[in-house]
């Protein structure tokens, strides 16, 4: 299984408790097919815990969209995605197996 490295380059809220994140692939040849699915895994895990260290999102973005590849996910209150969502845009935080 192939590793990338990604780079959150966005985010926004787009309904209540609910975030999109946007995500370079950095030139790597990245190609998906609709409705396909990706862990997401922090390098340098600065959560509490290493079993809250990844977690497996559908894609939500055209595989036929040239622009950063798209996550969304409803906002509850883990580790993980309190992470997600204060990583430094533009850092390279994650992986996707």
């Amino acid at each position: 299984m192939a590793e990338y490295q990604v780079t959150p380059v966005d985010r926004q809220r787009i309904a209540r408790e609910t975030m999109a994140f946007w995500f370079e692939t950095n030139g790597t040849g990245f190609d998906f097919r609709a409705g396909q699915h990706a862990d997401f895994v922090f390098k340098h895990p600065s959560v509490e815990s290493e079993s809250d260290n990844s977690r497996t999102f559908s894609l939500a973005s055209s595989p036929h969209d040239k622009r950063p590849v798209m996550i969304a996910m409803r906002m509850r209150k883990t580790a993980f995605k309190n992470a997600l969502n204060a990583a430094a845009l533009g850092t390279r935080p994650l992986h996707s197996p």
